[in-house]
């Protein structure tokens, strides 16, 4: 019975012996059968995905252009609000200095000129009628003082002329007042839109840095898959050889194995041949 064990032990330690030196064997000419087709595969996948890389960055890369040439018409936008703005202010300044002027300084100037061309009126009447006088003695050398339109006549239609700049100038003001609100109305909004022009370009900014980052990311990718494109030979030649290391230890296991199970049928036969 101990023979028998040892006979259906050593056969199954031959069996198993041979089988793992014909994997061994079968696995060293599998690997290095596969290598050139696998090698190509490889590269030709690497290829591919440097292809695609390469085309995301360029694509980046108009991204990015794009998102600059947004950003300086922006911030070009921007400097031309800020313009208007400030001179929308300057305006507003302005046209609150003429309301002031029209609503009190001119008025005040008007009754100042018609009290001016009053008092004038008086004394060019006075003097039209020393003037009359004196060219009427007889023997005056000259022509008497007859004037088509007297001075004082004059001074005071002039001053009766100034009588309608004060209705005038209360217009104006009212006109002046109106278009100095509506431009206030419109800085304000302009500011609003200058804000919001300020929030479109930090947005940019950022968006900016997000592409920046990718183009980053994938110029180190690119670099590595170059680099592994160049040494993919090289890398499987490796490892084929790190196999085919690997297959031969195994082989030599079995070869061990093979012998054990040689010597436990040599064992299990030697009582029979002593018998008989």
């Amino acid at each position: 019975m101990r023979q028998i064990s040892r006979r259906a032990t050593g056969l199954m330690l031959v069996s198993t012996a041979i089988l793992g030196v014909l994997i061994s064997l079968v696995g060293v000419t599998g690997v290095w059968w596969m290598r050139p087709p696998l090698t190509r595969a490889l590269t030709s996948s690497v290829g591919l995905a440097i292809g695609a890389l390469e085309t995301t960055s360029q694509g980046l890369t108009v991204v990015a252009q794009s998102l600059d040439l947004a950003d300086n018409s922006v911030a070009r936008l921007e400097e031309a609000f800020t313009t208007l703005v400030t001179s929308l202010g300057d305006t507003v300044k302005m046209l609150d200095a003429l309301v002031a002027l029209s609503g009190r300084g001119l008025p005040i100037t008007v009754q100042a000129a018609q009290t001016s061309l009053r008092a004038a009126q008086v004394s060019a009447q006075v003097l039209e009628s020393m003037l009359a006088a004196v060219t009427s003695i007889p023997f005056f050398p000259g022509p008497p003082y007859k004037p088509e339109t007297p001075l004082h006549q004059a001074l005071g239609e002039v001053a009766t002329s100034l009588d309608g700049l004060n209705a005038s100038f209360a217009t104006m003001e009212t006109s002046l007042e109106q278009t100095g609100s509506n431009l206030g109305r419109i800085e304000t909004e302009i500011q609003r839109m200058q804000e919001d022009i300020q929030h479109i370009r930090e947005s940019l900014q950022d968006a900016r840095a997000v592409v920046g980052q990718y183009q980053e990311t994938t110029a180190r990718l690119l670099e590595r898959l170059r680099w592994l494109e160049a040494n993919l030979p090289r890398l499987t030649t490796l490892a084929a050889i790190g196999f085919t290391i690997f297959l031969v230890w195994l082989g030599f296991n079995q070869v061990g194995i093979l012998l054990q199970g040689v010597e436990l049928l040599r064992a299990s036969s030697a009582p029979e041949n002593h018998k008989l």
